[in-house]
C-alpha cells in the first residue's frame, strides 16, 4: 500500500466518525439494540428490523425499528474481521442491497469491553466499525454514502461485568 493510500483511508476514516457523530445524538433514544448470536439472520429479517415495512392493517402508530448487533470478532488488538464473523456482515452486505433499503444510510457503532485504557478503547471501537464499513463496500459493493460509522468504546456495556467477551461487539443502527 502506497504512502497516498494510506492517507486517502485514514482520511476516509476520520470523514466517517465525523459524519456519525450527529447520528450517535438520535440514536441515544432509539429502541436499545439486539444482540444476535447463534446463526446469521437473513438480510430481508435484518432489513425489516431496522427500516421496518408497514403492515397492511390499520395502526396508530408506523412500526419502530431495531437497531441489531453482532458479537464480531476481530483479531486481537487488531480492527481486522475474522474469518468467522463474515457470515454475519455478508448478511448485512445482502441487506444493505436490498431495493427495501435504496436510499437509506446505516450507522456502524463498534463497542469494546474495558480491556486497555478508556481512550484506547474509544479509537479501536473506531477502528472496527470503519472496518466494518469497508468490508461491506469492498465485498458488497455498498456505497460508503449509506453508511456512517462511530466508536462507543467501554461507555455502553450490555453485561454488568465491563470486561465480558459479549460487550466487544458491533452495533447497526438506522440513520432518519
Amino acid at each position: 500500500m502506497t504512502r497516498r493510500n494510506r492517507l486517502t483511508r485514514k482520511g476516509l476514516a476520520a470523514a466517517l466518525v465525523a459524519t456519525a457523530i450527529s447520528a450517535l445524538a438520535g440514536v441515544a433514544g432509539a429502541e436499545p439494540p439486539t444482540l444476535i448470536t447463534g446463526e446469521p439472520v437473513p438480510a430481508r429479517e435484518l432489513a425489516n428490523m431496522l427500516y421496518p415495512l408497514p403492515t397492511r392493517s390499520i395502526v396508530m402508530e408506523p412500526p419502530k425499528p431495531t437497531p441489531f448487533g453482532f458479537q464480531i470478532q476481530f483479531e486481537y488488538d487488531s480492527a481486522r474481521v475474522k474469518p468467522e464473523s463474515r457470515p454475519y456482515l455478508d448478511e448485512v452486505g445482502k441487506m444493505m442491497n436490498l431495493p427495501q433499503l435504496s436510499g437509506k444510510q446505516v450507522l456502524i457503532v463498534g463497542h469494546a469491553d474495558a480491556s486497555g485504557g478508556e481512550a484506547y478503547n474509544q479509537k479501536l471501537s473506531e477502528r472496527r466499525a470503519v472496518a466494518v464499513s469497508q468490508y461491506l463496500a469492498r465485498y458488497h459493493g455498498v456505497g460508503i454514502d449509506k453508511l456512517q460509522v462511530a466508536g462507543r468504546g467501554e461507555m455502553d456495556p450490555i453485561t454488568e461485568d465491563s470486561y465480558d467477551a459479549r460487550n466487544r461487539r458491533v452495533q447497526f443502527h438506522p440513520v432518519d
